[in-house]
């Protein structure tokens, strides 16, 4: 329902009649003004923007078609080596993603070294933040639908129904009916993990798909005889599902939703240590004891910490910021309820009471996921509380032996656009050789990486990231100038019903953001291990 015109104050649609609002092409305060007037949450003080081509920053809009065509251009094209003009969005009408044998042979003789694997974090489907255009179950479907169809555009093969690189997807809290709610039905079929069972029979082996219908969460060998990626449900571990009971935390007990999952990663886990392998742990809702009930969270911990020298990586989304913690077995910020003195960094210099901010965070919590609440009301709110805890969290993670860190959970910025766009490329070690080793930008030392010991020798190692933004209020004004430039001077060869492409073709919508190594100063002869992200937290 988005749509290019529309106000932010009608969630970037148009009214009920399907028309635009009338309303003048307002934006928000000067931020010259008082900085408390600039984040005030009355609605006077404030008044709506357009909707643009890519997006309403800070608006609390979901994210047009325009952006995600965009999105997974630069996906195919930039990083996964398509050659520029293949890669056809959904808007574009020249048919379907199959290709063509002359399309493989110039895409073979073309295509330069691209993605090993994708791990998905969920939440495809729009937001429910508008009640006249209420969700319902059969447009979560259609869309998740749509997102399939993406995928297997973005990474096509010889088989037109299966990507040409693994794919992990998990079940975000938007993506299921009623919003984040599902049953845990063990004894009967359950109709969504049927439904999803079914929609990503490309991306999830046969083998799992039994497994995957009881609970929703299954395992992809993604480097033969090295490197797991199990896909969990978090929607079986989330606080926010009232349909679903908190684990029960008794080692084989699997009689709630949560415990299920549970028990299933444990064994992934165990089979992974058996035989040597390494494990990446993909879901939606990160675990931290804001999120999850408390018997998950500390089930999870647990099993974190247990599993230490297996599991190498935790990507999750849902937040829709950029950050990272540590998942530990008690509350995440010392094993005290006062916490110690947080560093001079944080938003507070006085001791903080730990129960109480997380019960204020737990109960004050925007709903992320629902994006009916724009940034700007949330700052210097609960985000500020958020980010001390964050703050508190790191002082008190700093200061844990060496010997006892688990690898830090990354929660990765969204596509959606409340904030900037964001996609992460990261580096790993391929536990083949140098010169197999993951890279990008030239910033990792490789030879000195794979020099060392622990955690960087292992398969599936982390040694770095690269982070690739969009600039959507740049992008925005260019695509106004683009479509006032194209009017007052229209191009010869072009009709009016088929106009130039923006942005043309070779230029992208995202450039490179960051690079951890470089930005937070660690040492690169540590990788991405939990030993160089606890320095990196002690700052």
């Amino acid at each position: 329902y988005y749509t290019e015109g529309s106000t932010t104050d009608h969630h970037c649609h148009p009214d009920s009649n399907g028309k635009l609002s009338s309303s003048p092409p307002l934006i928000p305060q000067s931020p010259s003004s008082d900085s408390s007037d600039s984040f005030s949450t009355t609605s006077s003080r404030r008044v709506p923007q357009l909707a643009g081509r890519f997006g309403a920053p800070g608006a609390g809009c979901d994210s047009p078609l325009a952006l995600i065509n965009e999105t997974l251009r630069f996906v195919a094209e930039r990083l996964n080596g398509l050659p520029e003009g293949m890669w056809r969005g959904y808007e574009d009408q020249r048919g379907a993603y199959m290709l063509g044998e002359g399309d493989w042979k110039k895409m073979e003789e073309e295509r330069h070294e691209g993605l090993d694997f994708v791990v998905w974090t969920g939440d495809s489907a729009r937001h429910d933040n508008d009640a006249r255009f209420v969700r319902s179950e059969s447009e979560i479907q259609a869309l998740n639908h749509l997102a399939v169809r993406y995928m297997l555009r973005t990474f096509p093969s010889s088989f037109p129904s299966h990507p040409s690189i693994p794919i992990i997807p998990t079940i975000g809290n938007n993506d299921i009916w009623p919003h984040n709610s599902m049953t845990y039905t063990p004894t009967r079929p359950n109709p969504t993990l049927d439904y999803y069972a079914a929609l990503w029979e490309p991306f999830m082996p046969e083998s799992q798909r039994s497994e995957f219908r009881r609970h929703g969460s299954f395992a992809v060998e993604v480097i033969k005889d090295k490197v797991i990626v199990v896909s969990i449900n978090t929607m079986y571990l989330s606080n926010s599902n009232d349909l679903v009971k908190d684990c029960a935390g008794r080692e084989g007990e699997d009689g709630y939703g949560g415990d299920a999952v549970l028990k299933f990663l444990r064994q992934t886990l165990e089979g992974a240590r058996g035989v040597g392998k390494t494990v990446h742990v993909v879901g939606h809702v990160p675990p931290n004891p804001l999120n999850y009930g408390e018997g998950c969270y500390r089930g999870f911990a647990r099993l974190a910490r247990d599993f230490r020298e297996v599991v190498v990586g935790q990507h999750y989304g849902h937040m829709n910021v950029d950050h990272f913690f540590f998942p530990t077995p008690h509350d995440g910020v010392g094993e005290h309820s006062l916490s110690p003195q947080p560093p001079s960094s944080s938003p507070s210099s006085s001791n903080t009471n730990t129960t109480t901010l997380l019960s204020t965070l737990s109960v004050t919590r925007p709903d992320f996921s629902l994006q009916n609440t724009p940034v700007h009301s949330m700052v210097p709110g609960w985000f500020s509380m958020y980010f001390h805890y964050l703050m508190t969290h790191y002082h008190s993670e700093s200061k844990r032996k060496a010997h006892e860190m688990v690898q830090p959970v990354f929660v990765a910025p969204s596509v959606v656009p409340n904030m900037n766009p964001a996609v992460r490329v990261f580096e790993y070690n391929t536990g083949s050789n140098v010169t197999d080793t993951r890279r990008d930008g030239g910033e990792v030392d490789v030879a000195e990486v794979m020099g060392g010991t622990g955690y960087v020798t292992k398969p599936g190692a982390l040694l770095s990231y690269t982070q690739y933004y969009s600039d959507i209020s740049k992008w925005n004004a260019l695509h106004a100038l683009y479509v006032s430039s194209s009017s007052a001077f229209p191009h010869p060869h072009t009709s009016s019903a088929q106009p130039r492409p923006f942005p043309p073709r070779g230029t992208y919508i995202y450039e490179r953001e960051y690079r951890p190594l470089k930005a937070y100063r660690m040492a690169h002869g540590e990788g991405m291990g939990a030993e160089s992200w606890r320095e990196f937290a002690g700052r």
